[in-house]
Parts: structure tokens; sequence; C-alpha cells
């Protein structure tokens, strides 16, 4: 858990004053392992390969030389796009940052969130990340699924506690009359301390 004085400002200049509970930061490294890779993979062959080169190959020369240098030029786009990529959950929403010319700021509140779970393939389980699946109420959302989350089980159990642990003070309500606050419609109710028979406390629509 983080506070916002610890998130970049970026971050900062978009949470509400009651933001206070944070969780994230840069998706986890592991999205670098396979372009690392390859790239390496073309490096060796160039280096296995052009030594051994007839005379008068320099089309094929070229075209490893060029091979390589686009599996480079790919590695460092995916490293600064993995460096721009962030993940933020808070008590109220869940943020995803991305995009390296143009930043792109995806948003969808807890609120909306109507099943979530997780998936850890053999190499998510080894190097330690996860992918999230999230199902919304509305029809669209800006966020279904989040890959290469860090520290996935103790993510999923904080956002589990978000949504339906210890609750929240927020209601969200469909007022029909702003003129009439007894005829306030509610749709969602997550004050799961509220409820009558729960700390002795009268449910909040008898209040």
């Amino acid at each position: 858990m983080r506070t916002p004085d610890e998130m970049p400002e970026l971050i900062k200049r978009k949470l509400a004053y009651t933001e206070t509970e944070i969780l994230g930061g840069q998706i986890h490294q592991a999205v670098m392992y396979e372009p690392l890779l390859t790239t390496l993979g073309g490096l060796l062959a160039v280096i296995l390969i052009a030594p051994r080169l007839p005379r008068h190959s320099d089309v094929i020369l070229w075209f490893l030389l060029l091979g390589f240098l686009a599996l480079f030029v790919r590695l460092v786009a995916k490293w600064a796009e993995w460096t721009f990529s962030l993940f933020f959950f808070t008590s109220y929403r869940i943020i995803y940052i991305h995009g390296i010319v143009t930043r792109k700021i995806a948003m969808l509140p807890l609120g909306k969130v109507t099943d979530m779970g997780y998936d850890r393939d053999p190499w998510g389980q080894l190097l330690g990340y996860g992918t999230f699946i999230i199902e919304s109420a509305g029809q669209e959302q800006a966020l279904r699924t989040l890959k290469f989350v860090p520290q996935p089980d103790d993510t999923y159990r904080q956002i589990v506690d978000w949504l339906f642990g210890k609750g929240t003070t927020n209601v969200n309500i469909i007022d029909v009359n702003m003129k009439d606050p007894t005829k306030a419609v509610p749709v969602w109710v997550r004050n799961m301390r509220g409820r009558s028979g729960e700390g002795g406390g009268d449910a909040w629509w008898n209040r």
C-alpha cells in the first residue's frame, strides 16, 4: 500500500482527496523478457552466421544486420512502452496509464465491477505476475483485461476487500427528483457495516 505522496506527479494530479489507499506502479518486468531474448537471439545469429558467409555475400549480410536492427528498435520501443505503462488501484477505481507520444488514461470505478478474477499461467507463477479479468455492469468498459500485474495475490485480496470486505460509505443513487430527497432511488449499496443487525446500527435506508 502506498500513499499519494509516494505516487508520480501524473497520478497525484488525478487523485481525489479521499483516495488515500493506493496500490500499483509499473507493470511487471516480465513483459520485457520476450523482446530481450528475441533481440539477443538475433545478435547471436549475426555473430554465428556472418563469419561463415561465403565471399560476395554482402546482400545476405545486410539482411542479417537489418533484421537485427529491426529487433533492436522493437526492443527499445517495448522498453519505452513498459516504462510509461502504469497500473493503479484505489478504493474507488482502477486506473491504467499507457502510451508514449499520446498518454492514454483508462479508468473504471470499483462500483461498476461485478466480478473479477485473475489467471496465472506457469510463467506467471514462476515470475510473479498475473492477468486480471474484470467484469463490469456496463455494456462498454475502458478496462477489461490487465496483463502483467505484479504481486497478483496480494493485489487481488486488497481489491476484493475494497469491494466486499470493509465496505465504504459511498452510495450510488439515482435521484429522480432533486427537490424531493425521499424519491431518490438507491441502485447500489456497499455500506456493509450499515446493515441492520451488524454492529448494532440501523440500515441506512431506515435513518
